[in-house]
């Protein structure tokens, strides 16, 4: 299911449903549009040998204006975590 579904599912949810207040419901196509939208990805890489494991991530975001479509920001990070294997194998 899409983000845009699930919406829709709970914007039929409150107008349809006997158990959400009539008053308080979010109305058809009373919604403003999204100025911008922020989407990236995140990607990680394992190296393990005999004595640690290390975790790779990286972290990618872009936030998008939806009038233009012109990138406004971006920006990218990675992170490394290391976990000690125990000597004793348990």
């Amino acid at each position: 299911m899409t983000r845009v579904e699930a919406v829709r599912e709970q914007l039929t949810f409150q107008n349809e449903d006997a158990l959400v207040n009539p008053a308080t419901a979010v109305a058809f196509g009373q919604q403003i549009g999204a100025q911008y939208m922020l989407y990236g990805n995140l990607s990680s890489i394992v190296k393990t040998n005999a004595d640690k494991s290390d975790v790779y991530y990286k972290f990618t975001m872009r936030l998008m204006d939806m009038k233009s479509g012109l990138i406004e920001w971006a920006d990218e990070t990675e992170i490394r975590k290391t976990k000690e294997k125990s000597t004793f194998g348990w």
